[in-house]
């Protein structure tokens, strides 16, 4: 008798604790699920004021090009946000001008040769990139050349470059893009570049459509400035950001006249190579910009990065995003 009932409180038992794992299981589900919708709840609202804050940076990249053709480091749309409360949600924007720096998409063509009518201008751009990698401690050519490579329209390599036919060597083969980069870790990829070399070009480089690309002078960092030519020197570029600081310049020529006062030419003196080395590289405005945006609620911090583009034709303005990445953490 007393084993019957043994057995049955072992029965009851192991009812109860099936029935409290079943119970803590739904709970768990319940709750699961709960969370779900509220993150996702959060996550929509993340985007929606993510989205308006695009809208926000158009509206103001437009007005801004309506009133003036020459972009400085003291307009509105230079100013950052820190922690603007909307809803329930934070917002950390900032907005910067990509033709600050030097853009790495200028490749993406056939080689051409010397009676091309760009061929100035692409061997010009070529050697600004070259100077910059001196300036970062990069000796040897393989990584520029196989840059050109990894954009050109061909499979032959330039010099030192590297084409689709090695890329098909490696352990896992891959072929040249032969298109522009899509984003700076794309150099990655391509033969010559290391952690190293991406990391110390980061500050002076950056990825956006070819079509664009003039440095603009009145945004450029000192450095490059120094990159634009071999007259320039990092004290040279010190003096004409100080110049900068008083007044913006109102074109390239005016950067070009300013510089050859600096480096003690006469505007006539043929002596120098400074209006030819500059033509087609520099300008005042500028024509892509970078939004990057932190939206942070109670559980979800969400980055967001927008590629803007800017087109002026006569007065009518056009600005759109080209490029949108979205990263999401919950806390």
């Amino acid at each position: 008798m007393n084993h019957h009932k043994g057995a049955a409180l072992i029965v009851v038992l192991l009812i109860v604790m099936l029935t409290a794992s079943l119970f803590i299981q739904f709970a768990y589900r319940e709750s699961l699920k709960s969370d779900i919708e509220l993150i996702s709840g959060q996550v929509d609202r993340s985007v929606f004021v993510a989205l308006s804050a695009e809208r926000w940076a158009k509206k103001l990249l437009s007005d801004d090009a309506r009133k003036s053709s020459v972009d400085t480091l003291d307009e509105d749309w230079t100013q950052n946000v820190k922690d603007l409360p909307i809803d329930d949600t934070l917002v950390t924007a900032q907005l910067i001008d990509l033709n600050r720096f030097i853009n790495l998409n200028r490749f993406s063509k056939q080689k051409m040769n010397e009676n091309d009518s760009s061929f100035n201008e692409y061997n010009k751009h070529e050697r600004i990139v070259e100077r910059l990698m001196r300036f970062v401690g990069y000796q040897g050519g393989e990584a520029l050349d196989s840059l050109v490579d990894w954009q050109d329209q061909d499979d032959a390599p330039t010099r030192q470059g590297s084409e689709s036919a090695e890329y098909q060597l490696l352990d896992t083969p891959y072929r040249s893009a032969n298109t522009s980069l899509s984003h700076i870790n794309e150099l990655f990829f391509i033969n010559g570049f290391d952690r190293e070399l991406i990391d110390a070009l980061r500050p002076y480089v950056a990825v956006f459509p070819a079509q664009g690309g003039l440095i603009n002078v009145n945004t450029a960092s000192k450095e490059v400035l120094a990159m634009l030519s071999p007259e320039i020197d990092l004290q040279t570029a010190q003096r004409l950001l100080e110049m900068r600081e008083k007044t913006p310049w109102s074109s390239a020529r005016a950067f070009i006249v300013d510089l050859m006062a600096l480096k003690g030419y006469q505007e006539a003196d043929g002596q120098h190579n400074l209006s030819s080395d500059l033509t087609g590289l520099i300008g005042v405005e500028s024509d892509h910009f970078l939004l990057t945006m932190d939206v942070r609620s109670s559980d979800v911090t969400m980055r967001v990065e927008s590629l803007i583009s800017k087109e002026k034709i006569n007065k009518a303005v056009t600005t759109k995003v080209i490029s949108r990445s979205f990263d999401f953490r919950t806390l």
